[in-house]
């Protein structure tokens, strides 16, 4: 088994998998169980391999009941195109549900829920993925890859003048258009950006002037205008001035909230880290995809 390039995952703290899908921008979310199938396949193994390697970890399961979970979780994975099977044959073709954000739990059937990229920090109802474990894999402790939060920039370095070269508005209402596009798309045009047109990282302070700026606009703007299409935004005002501003996607557990934000050579814009109408520390998010 492989996971194909184009998926992207992060364990959390809780000891579940945040998958992105980024050929569709389909959010999934496993629980413990399904997460020890999950690294099985990400290191190579086969469904037999898999099984015998879960087995070992939970002596206390019976060998057909964790054969069983196995064996339809990687149908359905096979099925939506996150699980690749080499030499076992495939278990379906690749799903053709498109949209930005899904929920996956353990023996469940994916499910689509209100975008949470979308929600500003609005969670996945946390028992309808924990709920979803047949009573079996335990909670064997993986620790996750800490986000570059821990590595905020601040206000320190200084930005001189610098002449507009595209608007606030024009940005946010570019934003708004292309994440109604394919993600797929949205994802190489990000990129492109990066290289000889934008290879210099952006400053601190004048991204911190960017997000204040679009923030205000989207206090007016006519459609949506919330995390995704903001961080989206100042990274194309960014490029627009040649220069680089990553764009980041993660999550939260406990519960799930999904996030989207910026950062600057590799640490997090503290501003772009809470939603506009959020209060007080914003949770710590975990990247699973940074472009």
């Amino acid at each position: 088994m492989r996971i194909p390039a184009h998926v992207r995952h992060e364990t959390m703290p809780d000891g579940g998998v945040v998958v992105l899908d980024c050929a569709d921008g389909q959010w999934y979310v496993f629980n413990s169980g399904a997460r020890d199938f999950w690294q099985c396949w990400a290191s190579g193994r086969s469904l037999a391999q898999s099984v015998a390697a879960v087995a070992d970890r939970h002596p206390d399961l019976p060998r057909e009941r964790i054969t069983a979970d196995g064996t339809a979780l990687l149908r359905q994975l096979t099925a939506l195109g996150l699980v690749e099977a080499e030499g076992e044959g495939r278990f379906g073709s690749r799903s053709t549900t498109r949209g930005w954000a899904a929920r996956f739990g353990f023996g469940e059937a994916p499910s689509r829920v209100a975008n949470p990229l979308r929600s500003e920090g609005a969670g996945a109802d946390p028992g309808a993925v924990s709920d979803a474990v047949p009573g079996a894999v335990s909670d064997a402790g993986t620790r996750a890859r800490p986000m570059a939060r821990r590595r905020v920039m601040s206000r320190r370095h200084p930005a001189g003048p610098r002449r507009p070269a595209l608007a606030p508005p024009v940005a946010l209402l570019g934003a708004a258009l292309a994440v109604r596009l394919p993600f797929a798309v949205v994802h190489r045009a990000v990129r492109a950006t990066r290289g000889r047109w934008a290879s210099a990282p952006e400053d601190p302070r004048r991204a911190d002037e960017y997000l204040a700026a679009l923030r205000h606009t989207a206090r007016r703007f006519p459609g949506r205008a919330a995390c995704l299409e903001i961080s989206l935004a100042a990274v194309l005002l960014s490029a627009a001035h040649r220069r680089r501003l990553d764009w980041c996607l993660g999550a939260a557990p406990d519960p799930f909230r999904f996030h989207a934000w910026v950062a600057c050579d590799g640490a997090a814009v503290a501003a772009s880290l809470s939603a506009p109408e959020e209060d007080g520390e914003p949770p710590l998010y975990h990247a699973v995809l940074t472009v």
